[in-house]
């Protein structure tokens, strides 16, 4: 997993065929964290994407999100 701003490793791991990341031994804890309000929101609404979440925020949808904007670092 790599930290997004950086592009550093942050930590290590196998992907099974289910997609299910195992982390190697010895690594016990993630210190990853993203503040930002439009990566916030996406995880809130379960990894939908931002151009659903643009959609849900300009019909006003759901209750208390904001005007979210799609980040650059996003394919």
């Amino acid at each position: 997993m790599c930290d997004l701003d950086t592009g550093k490793i942050v930590i290590k791991g196998i992907r099974t065929p289910n997609n299910l990341y195992i982390f190697k031994e010895g690594q016990q804890q993630c210190y990853l964290s993203k503040n930002n309000e439009h990566w916030l929101w996406h995880r809130r609404l379960g990894h939908l994407s931002f151009s659903q979440i643009r959609k849900a925020s300009k019909y006003q949808a759901v209750r208390g999100l904001p005007d979210i904007r799609i980040p650059d670092n996003t394919i």
